[in-house]
């Protein structure tokens, strides 16, 4: 998952991860909340940062996490960086689950690693100028929204494709079968009947794939 500072100068992101030491080579069953940063005006890194391992309720047990969009503070000083675990001490999909928020810091002294440096010989670099989705953009507005918001799909070809609204801990809501055309496709989501909070929309077709955080206020 990705996040920021509110000026754009200082960009993380995390992932669920378990001690190799712990659970040998490859089962990921004792997941801890692992994160970085990086500052993008002086192209340093910080180094691999664990959320979890301080908090009882959280430690090894990061089954569902969700890492804020923005840092809390500003770039120029030390930063909080809010998560929330989602979980039940049974694991047991059928019973209600705990959520636990956790606030981890960085402060600008953390950015003193500098990015690995590549080398290529006998070889000439080949770099690719468009993506595998270059049929397809994605826009939406307002967000955070009231009531609905609007996704404005581009399409450079004829692509039929579905459109899913899932809530924050992944439950389908609704969705929509479009026979989509060349141009641009509007669509009004009306979010009216749901509860305050994150929506994630995704549009799926065999081509092309993407998902858009929406707030509703």
């Amino acid at each position: 998952q990705m996040s920021r500072t509110s000026d754009g100068k200082k960009i993380f992101y995390s992932w669920t991860e378990s001690d190799s030491a712990i659970v040998g080579l490859k089962w990921n069953i004792y997941p801890d909340i692992k994160w970085k940063g990086f500052d993008v005006t002086i192209g340093k890194y910080t180094a691999r940062m664990n959320a979890t391992t301080l908090d009882a309720n959280a430690d090894q047990g990061a089954y569902y996490h969700y890492m804020s969009n923005k840092a809390v503070g500003v770039s120029t000083v030390c930063m909080t960086m809010p998560f929330t675990i989602t979980k039940n001490s049974t694991l047991d999909g059928s019973i209600n689950v705990d959520t636990y928020f956790l606030g981890d810091q960085v402060c600008p002294t953390n950015f003193n690693i500098s990015p690995m440096m590549f080398s290529f010989t006998s070889c000439t670099p080949t770099f690719i100028k468009e993506n595998a989705t270059n049929n397809f953009s994605l826009q939406s507005f307002p967000n955070p929204t009231n009531n609905s918001t609007t996704l404005i799909i581009g399409l450079k070809k004829a692509d039929d494709f579905e459109i899913i609204v899932f809530n924050s801990i992944g439950e389908k809501m609704t969705n929509f079968k479009i026979n989509g055309q060349a141009g641009s496709n509007e669509f009004n989501i009306d979010l009216s009947q749901y509860n305050s909070g994150l929506y994630l929309i995704s549009i799926v077709s065999d081509s092309f794939t993407e998902t858009k955080k929406i707030i509703k206020e």
